[in-house]
């Protein structure tokens, strides 16, 4: 569910972007101002980088590595986990790994159980 929604966010986001980049009336110069020091101002330069930063970039790969401990003893897991991450939808993870809807569901099952957060500093659940 998340990685639709990442993914439908990156699509809306390149289309607004394309609909901005194709808008001929805007001008980045438009946005200059002049500070009373005669000092040219201009917004953008103010504005953050949507790069994740240090900190953001470490708590996701710590959370990642938690993930992949909590699973790996669960090969159909670890294998629906490798594909989704490569987001290809569940009805084709199926298909490759030969599960039925059931046995896909029951996975995912095992899968939101052991990386449940218990509330204590995110340790797993056993």
């Amino acid at each position: 569910m998340v990685l639709h929604l990442i993914g439908a966010m990156r699509s809306i986001s390149s289309h607004w972007r394309e609909q901005f980049d194709a808008d001929e009336a805007f001008s980045e110069s438009a946005l200059l101002r002049t500070s009373e020091e005669g000092e040219v101002i201009n917004p953008l330069d103010h504005v953050g980088s949507d790069a994740p930063g240090g900190e953001r970039m470490l708590l996701a790969r710590e959370e990642v590595d938690r993930i992949q401990k909590a699973v790996a003893g669960d090969k159909v897991v670890s294998d629906i986990l490798d594909h989704l991450c490569l987001e290809i939808p569940p009805v084709e993870i199926r298909q490759v790994l030969r599960l039925s809807v059931t046995e896909y569901e029951t996975a995912m099952k095992r899968f939101r159980r052991r990386v449940r957060p218990t509330g204590r500093h995110g340790e797993i659940d056993a």
